[in-house]
C-alpha cells in the first residue's frame, strides 16, 4: 500500500472489526469520560461467584494470598470494591498501596484465611490453567499469631 504520510510503498495488512452494541454499552459504563472508572453501579452488581472468578482470572495473582491488580482505579473505588467483596462473600479483603517509581498503586488483597472460601466459589468458573491464581491445589493456609498464657503463680500474661 502507498503510505500517504511519506509517499513510500509498504507491505502490511490491516483489518477492522465492528463493535457489537453490548460492548459499546460496557465501554460507556467503564469509560464515561474516557478514563476507566469503577462506578457504584458496577460495584453494586457484584453478587455472584462467577464475577469474583472473572476478576481473579483476569487481574489476579498469587502472592501468599490473592492480589487483584486494580491500580487503574482510585483508592476510593478500590475501597468500594473491597467492601463489596467483604459484604457479599464474607472475606477480609483490603486495599494495599505499593510505591513504584515515585507513584503509588493500589491493589486488592484477599488474605490466606479466605483462600478455602475463594477456591470453593471460583473453581467451578475458572479454567484449570488459572487455578494457580488461587494458590494451587496443595496450598493449605497457615495461621500465624501469638499464643498467650496466663502464669498461674503471677496471675499475668
Amino acid at each position: 500500500y502507498l503510505d500517504k504520510r511519506d509517499g513510500k510503498t509498504r507491505c502490511g495488512a490491516r483489518f477492522h472489526t465492528v463493535s457489537t452494541p453490548i460492548l459499546t454499552e460496557l465501554h460507556t459504563l467503564f469509560y464515561p469520560d474516557g478514563k476507566k472508572h469503577l462506578s457504584q453501579q458496577v460495584v453494586a452488581s457484584i453478587s455472584e461467584p462467577v464475577t469474583l472468578a472473572v476478576l481473579i482470572g483476569d487481574d489476579g495473582s498469587w502472592q501468599g494470598g490473592i492480589q487483584i491488580a486494580s491500580k487503574q482505579f482510585s483508592f476510593e473505588e478500590n475501597e468500594n470494591l473491597a467492601n463489596r467483596l467483604n459484604l457479599v462473600f464474607s472475606f477480609h479483603c483490603e486495599v494495599r498501596t505499593q510505591a513504584y517509581r515515585e507513584k503509588h498503586y493500589h491493589f486488592l488483597r484477599i488474605p490466606a484465611q479466605d483462600i478455602p472460601a475463594v477456591r470453593s466459589l471460583c473453581v467451578p468458573y475458572l479454567p484449570q490453567s488459572l487455578h494457580y491464581k488461587l494458590g494451587g491445589e496443595a496450598y493449605i493456609p497457615r495461621y500465624v499469631g501469638k499464643v498467650m498464657y496466663i502464669c498461674e503463680s503471677a496471675g499475668s500474661e
